[in-house]
């Protein structure tokens, strides 16, 4: 099994304390991991020009927990697609269908790394 962990741009923007941050993600990555799944973690630097001083703490959390709980990171799963209005809804975050077509096809290859790993350990 391989299950895609983030945390959506709305917890970026709530500027959630970055203890709680790294707390829900590594419950999270325990219970993948628990299970026997493997974990695919998933940020969204594309975001780095909102709130700069927190973003770089936010994003060192992913980073840190790929290490720690030896997980792949997708740095961005969102690239581009903030504040492109052909890319997002009328927010300018989320995004719309072609924001979620680049979505797909951006981590499609990460997605097909961990299902090919998977396959090769059974």
């Amino acid at each position: 099994d391989l299950v895609i962990v983030e945390l959506g741009p709305n917890d970026f923007f709530m500027e959630l304390p970055l203890g709680e941050v790294r707390n829900n993600l590594d419950r999270v990555i325990d219970a993948c991991q628990q299970s026997g799944a493997r974990v695919l973690l998933a940020g969204f630097e594309s975001l780095q020009g909102f709130y700069p001083g927190y973003a770089q703490g936010f994003h060192k959390v992913y980073r840190q927990l790929s290490v720690s709980r030896q997980v792949t990171l997708v740095q961005d799963f969102f690239p581009g697609i903030p504040n492109n209005p052909g890319l997002t809804l009328p927010d300018g975050v989320h995004p719309n269908e072609e924001g979620t077509r680049r979505i797909v096809a951006h981590i499609l290859p990460f997605v097909r790394d961990e299902l090919r790993y998977i396959k090769g350990t059974d």
